[in-house]
């Protein structure tokens, strides 16, 4: 279905979302504003013209494996992947897909799903940087703490022995 039958006030154009329709080819046919903005795209007619095979995916291997998955499984849920915006700079993706099929099972297009995760994988990624700054702290701590505590015990034995010495001393006398 063309985009222009779509009203503007649909749900369509209002979710937060990317939703987008692919010739089996990889031309893309159709796509909601939010999936053209995410890519930095002014317009679907902007967009329109790219070949998401060989310009949308970083790896080439993820569409190949998207596609495979698809393929044998109908549908695919949670995919994740990065896409490349217009400017070449990176969106992580989790998308959900499928194909539609003639009534010979000939693929006619892809459809699906696309939810922008790029800040999710920097907050991860920025709370496993944390974790592992903060493990690399107690470490430290912990190690300052047994070299201390070593230092601690042989001022003690040393303390231990003086005084034993004092005592025998003035034992003595």
């Amino acid at each position: 279905m063309p985009e222009d039958f779509i009203s503007s006030d649909s749900i369509f154009h209002k979710l937060p979302v990317g939703i987008y329709r692919i010739s089996a080819d990889g031309k893309i046919l159709m796509a909601n504003p939010f999936l053209v903005s995410m890519l930095g795209f002014s317009s679907f007619d902007e967009l329109k013209n790219r070949n998401i095979e060989k310009v949308i995916f970083q790896d080439q291997t993820d569409r190949l494996k998207l596609k495979e998955r698809i393929e044998n499984e109908g549908e695919v849920t949670g995919f994740e992947s990065v896409w490349l915006r217009k400017n070449h700079t990176m969106v992580h993706v989790s998308e959900f897909a499928r194909a539609v099929r003639n009534a010979k099972g000939k693929i006619i297009y892809y459809e699906g799903i696309v939810e922008d995760i790029t800040q999710r994988k920097f907050n991860s990624a920025d709370i496993k940087n944390y974790k592992l700054s903060l493990e690399k702290i107690v470490k430290e701590r912990i190690d300052d703490l047994r070299k201390t505590n070593l230092l601690l015990k042989r001022e003690i034995r040393l303390r231990k022995k003086t005084e034993e010495k004092l005592t025998r001393y003035y034992l003595q006398y």
